[in-house]
């Protein structure tokens, strides 16, 4: 078996509730709801005196803010520039399912009401819900809000649906091509550490970026829907994503679980045209002078490692999204960006002659070479200026070389005060810069400038 990078935990084979024990920790222990003022000072002052715990315990929580069933603040998630959805979690009396919808206008006056119907019935959920806004315009402020209520199903005939508690109303901005500039933040691996939540979720709202990138790892692995609540939609830390949107990016630990299976009633898939109508995972977006993509890079080891008892089939799905990309590449969203940057979890690139290429049925990857093999030639060809990854706990940082074009920043790990990092990125037309900060003590580890492409 090979050593583990430092600083890396949970990359292993052992259950959770082993890796807990290890830890100290009650696997049950869930944080269930705490204020959502003061994050970012509260957190560096606890974890100086305290440590890092993984998990907050029951009586840290106060009572929820929440009214009713509505169990969350709104997520955004899916932007573009003509469409936007809205999730949030519910959790409705013993008995009950809940239904919602989302009303929203140009105003806050509102006036028009979307819903997450499908095949003719509204949704009805005792975990989330979710609404596609359609038909907007790009470079344009909506406002929205959520409404909630209670469903008493006794059968078909006899259903009681209770009246519908409000949220506060919110707002977002679609995304535009022409817009001026491009600001964006990307977290990474926070492995369910609630106090490194806490404090990514204060340093998101002081940056205030236009999208959040959540690159991977949010969990260790998704066993029951409560941990998306705690750790994604994050009603303790304030509403991060009702004003901005949330674009995920799947980790390794992100596929694994009984749960991993549903959690796209939490984390929304995109929906592609044509051909690659069956990929959700990737994405691609394009606000002002930057074009951001998405690569899921699956799992960390071949899919015949026995481990995964034959339930693994990341091969052709890394080949599919290739493919994707390939095409991707050459639309006009894209190919006019001056920046393009590829996100995925698992790096492309390991110049360590050690480093696990992922391919073989040794240990876990440390980066992902049959993908790199497969997507490398197209984003040389469009001249893709960054890669920006996780996984290994470490910050890093690879620059260009003559043989490759793009660079590949590698995010920290769940560890607050060894390891955690935010990304920030701003863009004009003239200059993509990358910062890369501590959160524990907001130190810069790294920044670099990148010269628009040859459009």
């Amino acid at each position: 078996m090979g050593e583990e990078p430092k600083g890396r935990i949970e990359k292993n084979d052992k259950s959770e509730a082993v890796i807990m024990e290890q830890k100290g920790v009650n696997r049950r222990t869930f944080l269930s709801a705490l204020g959502a003022a003061g994050v970012l000072g509260a957190v560096r002052s606890a974890a100086n005196a305290g440590g890092n715990r993984l998990y907050a315990q029951e009586n840290d929580a106060p009572a929820s803010p929440f009214e009713g069933a509505a169990a969350s603040y709104p997520v955004l998630q899916n932007p573009g520039p003509r469409g936007m959805s809205v999730s949030w979690a519910v959790r409705p009396e013993e008995g009950k399912l809940a239904t919602g919808w989302v009303e929203w206008g140009l105003t806050e006056a509102l006036g028009e009401t979307s819903r997450g119907a499908e095949f003719g019935l509204n949704q009805l959920s005792s975990t989330f819900l979710s609404a596609r806004i359609r038909g907007l315009q790009p470079g344009t402020t909506y406002y929205y809000r959520t409404a909630t209520c209670q469903v008493l199903f006794e059968n078909a005939y006899h259903i009681t649906t209770e009246e519908p508690v409000y949220s506060p109303v919110y707002s977002f901005k679609t995304a535009s091509r022409n817009a001026g500039s491009e600001k964006f933040a990307v977290i990474n691996d926070t492995h369910e550490a609630q106090p490194t939540l806490k404090a990514l979720m204060g340093r998101i709202a002081e940056v205030d970026p236009e999208q959040v990138i959540w690159n991977g790892d949010l969990l260790n692995s998704f066993v029951e829907p409560k941990q998306a609540v705690d750790s994604i939609y994050c009603p303790q830390y304030g509403a991060f994503a009702a004003n901005r949107p949330l674009l995920f990016n799947n980790g390794n630990h992100d596929h694994r679980g009984i749960w991993a299976r549903k959690k796209s009633d939490a984390l929304l898939p995109w929906r592609h045209k044509g051909i690659f109508g069956d990929l959700g995972r990737n994405f691609v977006l394009r606000n002002g002078p930057v074009a951001l993509i998405g690569l899921d890079t699956g799992e960390d080891k071949p899919d015949a490692n026995p481990v995964f008892s034959g339930l693994a089939n990341f091969e052709p799905y890394r080949e599919r999204q290739a493919a994707w990309l390939s095409q991707t590449l050459k639309t006009k969203q894209v190919r006019s960006a001056p920046f393009i940057i590829v996100i995925c979890h698992i790096p492309l690139f390991d110049s360590r002659p050690d480093a696990n290429p992922g391919d073989i049925m040794v240990d876990f990857a440390a980066w992902q070479r049959p993908m790199a093999r497969m997507c490398d030639p197209f984003m040389e060809d469009a001249g893709v200026q960054l890669v920006i990854a996780a996984h290994e706990h470490a910050f890093r940082y690879d620059p260009a070389t003559g043989n490759r074009c793009w660079a590949q920043v590698v995010g920290g790990g769940p560890e607050l005060e060894q390891n955690t990092t935010i990304m920030v990125g701003e863009a004009t037309a003239e200059k993509l810069t990358l910062r890369v900060e501590k959160v524990a003590d907001g130190t810069t580890l790294g920044e670099w400038d990148f010269a628009p492409r040859k459009v």
